[in-house]
C-alpha cells in the first residue's frame, strides 16, 4: 500500500517496510531451516561480490559522473520526480499537474535508496547505476553458479558463474574487437562518438550503431555501463536475470506432488516476472514467455489440466499484482491505420499493443551485420550444436516431427534466399537444428538449457526482421534495440553454459578440452576490446586531465554555473511537495532547459517537450498540450497573469542564466520551444508586488508568488 494512498511514501515508511518484511524473510529462512552454514557462506561472498563490484564502478564512473549530454537529464528528471513522490505514479516533474507516465519503477526503488539515505538526486543517479552495476554481476554470476551447479562440481560451478559474467556484461561485439585490429592506433586515440560525417567511426558509441537503417540501435551491457545513462532497460537487467532464476526454479516446482501446496510459489513467480512491465515493459513478454516454456518443460510428466492451471496461476499473478500500474500507465505506442489494426484493436485487453504492431519491408539485417553484432555466441552455439548433433547421433526420435521440423528449415533457406533476409537463414536455420536435438532429448540437462537458451534468441532476432511496434520513430529502431538487449543475455548466459558443456562432452579427450578453453578464452578476450578501447575513448571525452570528480551529477556546475548548483539544492531541500515553478522550457535535448526541475524534482509548467510526446504518444492531444504550455511560459514571462498562474498551480518563479540570457543550444522559440530569453527576467525589479525572493546567489533568483 506504500505509494498508493493507503499509506505515505516517505523515509520512514520505506525503512519500516524493510525491517519489517526483511524480518520476515528471515524468519521465515529460519524456520525453514534453509539457512545454513554453506548458504552464509555463500550469501557472504555475494555481498562482498557486490561491494567490490559496487566500489569499482564508482571509481570508473567518478572520473565522469557529469549529467550531461544524451539522455541523463531526463533520467535525471525521473529519478529526482519519484524521490519527491509521496504517492505513486510520481509526478512528472517536467509536465506539472501530471503523473509520469513511463516505466518508473526502477527511478522508484532506486530513488528510494538515495531518499532513505539522505542523497540529493545528483549522488543518487551515480549511486544508482552503481548498484545496478554491483547487482547485475553478482546475479548472473550466482545464477549461471547455480545451474552449472546442479550437474558440476563447486569449483566448476564458480567458472561458470565467471564465464557468464564475461559474455553477458564485460563482452564488447565482434565488430568492436576486428575494427580495433584494423588498426589500433588510429581507434584507441577516436573521439567517442566519431565523425559519421568524416567517415570516422568510433568503437565506443559505433558498436551499438552497426544497423543502418534509420539508426537501429543494438546496444548492450557493457556500453550501457561505460555511457552511463539510467535508463530502464539497464536498471530491469538484474531483474531480468531473477526472471531467468524464476524460470530456473519453475522447472523443478512440479517435484512437489500436490498442486495446491505450490501455488504460493507459482504466485510469487508471476509477481516477480510480472514487476518487469513497470520496469521495462519491453522484457515482461519474453521473460513470462521464459518462465511459462520452463514451467511447461519441467513439468512435462504432469496432466496438461495441471500445467495449464499452473501456467494460468502464473500469469494472472503476473497481472493482478502489478495492476495498479497497468490502471494508470498508457503504452506509448501509436496504433496502425491499416483495417486490420483497427480491427484488432477491438480486442479486450491486449488489443491496443497488437494494434500498433506494424509488418516491416525495409531494408533487412546482412549476414555480415549480424555477425557483426552476435558472432561470438552464434560460432559458440554453433559448436554445441554440432558436438550434440554427435553426442546424439543413434537416439530415438519421431520421425514424422523431425520432418516436419526440417520442412521449416527448408522454409527458412528459401524465404531467406527469396526475400532476401539473410537472418532467417543465420538464426533460423540454429533453431531448426535445436529443435531437431530437442526432439532425440528433452531431458534437463545443462546442455539443452544452453540450446533453449540459444533457440529463443535466435527466435527473438527474426522478429524486427518482419515486425516492429509503432513508436513515436514509426521505425524499428526501438524494437531491435529492446530484443537485441534480452537476446544479449540470453545467448550470453547460454555461452557460458555452453563452453561448460563442451568441456564435459569432451572429458576423454585432453586435446579438444584445451581448444575449447583455448577458444572460449579467445573470444572472451576480443569481447574485452570493447570495454577497453570505449573506457578509454569515453575517460578521453569526459575527463582528460583524470582527476577523479565524485558522485554529484551536478558539481561540474560549481564552476559553470554556481548559482544554478546552489538553487537546485535549495529547491531540493526548502520546496513544499505542492509547489510548482515558472522556468523556460521546452526545446528538446538542451541540458540547461528543464535542468531546475530535473535536478530537484520541483514540476515546471514543461521540460523536454519530445520526450513528454514520446512518453504520451498513445494521447492524441498531448501535443496540443505542450504547445499551449510552451505559450503559457512565454505569456507569463512578458505578464504574470494570476489566472494563467492559477491554471498551472505556479507557486515559484526561477530565473537564472537562460532566462536572462537565453542559450545558444536552442536560439528560436517556437511553439514548442520557450529557451529564452525573456525581456523582464533581466530586470532585477521583477516581478515586483505579489512575490518574494526566497533565494538570490551568483545571479540566480527564486521568487515564492504570496499567495501560495
Amino acid at each position: 500500500g506504500i505509494g498508493s494512498g493507503l499509506i505515505p511514501f516517505g523515509s520512514v515508511a520505506l525503512w519500516v517496510t524493510i525491517v519489517l518484511v526483511g524480518g520476515a524473510g528471515w524468519l521465515l529462512a529460519l524456520r525453514a531451516r534453509i539457512v545454513d552454514r554453506i548458504t552464509v557462506q555463500h550469501l557472504a561472498i555475494a555481498e562482498a561480490g557486490f561491494l567490490l563490484f559496487f566500489s569499482l564502478f564508482i571509481w570508473f564512473h567518478g572520473y565522469g559522473p557529469d549529467l550531461t549530454s544524451q539522455e541523463k537529464n531526463s533520467d535525471m528528471m525521473m529519478l529526482s520526480s519519484a524521490m519527491r513522490a509521496d504517492s505513486m505514479p510520481p509526478t512528472d516533474a517536467w509536465l506539472a499537474g501530471n503523473d509520469v507516465n513511463y516505466y518508473y519503477l526502477g527511478f522508484v526503488l532506486f530513488g528510494s535508496i538515495g531518499r532513505m539515505i539522505g542523497a540529493v538526486p545528483a549522488e543518487t543517479f551515480s549511486l544508482a547505476l552503481a548498484t545496478v552495476f554491483g547487482m547485475t554481476m553478482v546475479a548472473i554470476a550466482g545464477l549461471a553458479g547455480n545451474i552449472v551447479g546442479r550437474w558440476t562440481a563447486l569449483t566448476i560451478a564458480r567458472i561458470g558463474g565467471v564465464l557468464a559474467i564475461g559474455f553477458v556484461v564485460v563482452s564488447g561485439n565482434a565488430w568492436a574487437a576486428f575494427t580495433w585490429l584494423s588498426d589500433p592506433a588510429m581507434h584507441w586515440n577516436r573521439w567517442f562518438f566519431g565523425d559519421i560525417d568524416e567517415g570516422e567511426l568510433a568503437i565506443a558509441w559505433h558498436s551499438t550503431r552497426i544497423l543502418n537503417d534509420n539508426s537501429a540501435i543494438s546496444e548492450f551491457p557493457a556500453f550501457s555501463f561505460i555511457l552511463a545513462d539510467l535508463h530502464p532497460h539497464l536498471m530491469a537487467l538484474p531483474y531480468a536475470i531473477t526472471a531467468l532464476g524464476v524460470g530456473w526454479m519453475l522447472t523443478s516446482v512440479f517435484r512437489d506432488r500436490n498442486l495446491s501446496a505450490i501455488w504460493p510459489k507459482l504466485f510469487a513467480a508471476g509477481g516477480i516476472i510480472g514487476s518487469l512491465y513497470a520496469l521495462n515493459a519491453w522484457d515482461f513478454p519474453t521473460y513470462l514467455i521464459v518462465g511459462l516454456l520452463a514451467l511447461l518443460w519441467g513439468g512435462a510428466h504432469r496432466t496438461i489440466r495441471e500445467r495449464v492451471l499452473a501456467a494460468g496461476i502464473v500469469i494472472a499473478s503476473s497481472l493482478v499484482i502489478w495492476l495498479p500500474f497497468y490502471v494508470k500507465f498508457e503504452a506509448p505506442t501509436r496504433q496502425g491505420t491499416t483495417a486490420l489494426a483497427e480491427a484488432l484493436a477491438n480486442v479486450p485487453a491486449i488489443g491496443g499493443l497488437l494494434a500498433s504492431v506494424s509488418g516491416y519491408t525495409d531494408e533487412r539485417t546482412t549476414f555480415g551485420q549480424y555477425l557483426s553484432i552476435f558472432g561470438f555466441i552464434w560460432v559458440i552455439a554453433i559448436a554445441l550444436i554440432a558436438v550434440e548433433f554427435y553426442r546424439r547421433r543413434e537416439q530415438a526420435y519421431d520421425a514424422g516431427v523431425q520432418k516436419m521440423i526440417i520442412l521449416g528449415g527448408a522454409v527458412f533457406l528459401i524465404g531467406g534466399l527469396i526475400t532476401p533476409a539473410p537472418v532467417l537463414i543465420a538464426a533460423g536455420l540454429p533453431v531448426v537444428a535445436i529443435l531437431l536435438l530437442f526432439e532425440r532429448d528433452r531431458s534437463i540437462s545443462l546442455p539443452n538449457i544452453s540450446l533453449g537458451l540459444f533457440g529463443l534468441g535466435f527466435a527473438l532476432t527474426l522478429v524486427p526482421e518482419f515486425f516492429f511496434l509503432i513508436d513515436i520513430f514509426n521505425n524499428r529502431m526501438n524494437t531491435v534495440f529492446k530484443l537485441y538487449y534480452q537476446i544479449w543475455l540470453l545467448t550470453g548466459l547460454a555461452s557460458a553454459f555452453a563452453v561448460i558443456s563442451l568441456i564435459q562432452a569432451f572429458r576423454s579427450a585432453a586435446t579438444m578440452r584445451v581448444i575449447v578453453g583455448i577458444g572460449a578464452a579467445g573470444i572472451l578476450a576480443l569481447g574485452a576490446v570493447f570495454p577497453v578501447v570505449a573506457g578509454h575513448q569515453w575517460l578521453e571525452w569526459r575527463n582528460p586531465e583524470r582527476e577523479w570528480v565524485g558522485l554529484d551529477g551536478l558539481a561540474y556546475l560549481e564552476a559553470t554555473d554556481p548559482g544554478a548548483y546552489a538553487a537546485i539544492d535549495w529547491l531540493w531541500h526548502n520546496a513544499e511537495t505542492t509547489d510548482v515553478m515558472l522556468a523556460a522550457g521546452g526545446c528538446d535535448w538542451v541540458d540547461a532547459l528543464g535542468r531546475p526541475s530535473a535536478g530537484s524534482g520541483v514540476p515546471t509548467i514543461i521540460g523536454w517537450d519530445g520526450h513528454e510526446i514520446q512518453w504520451h504518444l498513445g494521447d492524441p492531444e498531448y501535443p496540443q498540450e505542450l504547445v499551449d504550455r510552451n505559450t503559457a511560459v512565454q505569456d507569463l514571462f512578458e505578464t504574470l497573469n494570476p489566472t494563467l498562474l492559477d491554471e498551472y498551480n505556479v507557486s515559484l518563479l526561477y530565473i537564472g542564466d537562460v532566462e536572462v540570457n537565453g542559450t545558444q543550444s536552442a536560439q528560436d522559440t517556437d511553439s514548442r520551444c520557450s529557451p529564452g530569453p525573456f525581456d523582464n527576467a533581466g530586470n532585477a525589479e521583477w516581478p515586483g508586488p505579489g512575490w518574494t525572493e526566497v533565494f538570490n546567489q551568483d545571479d540566480v533568483r527564486i521568487l515564492r508568488r504570496d499567495s501560495t
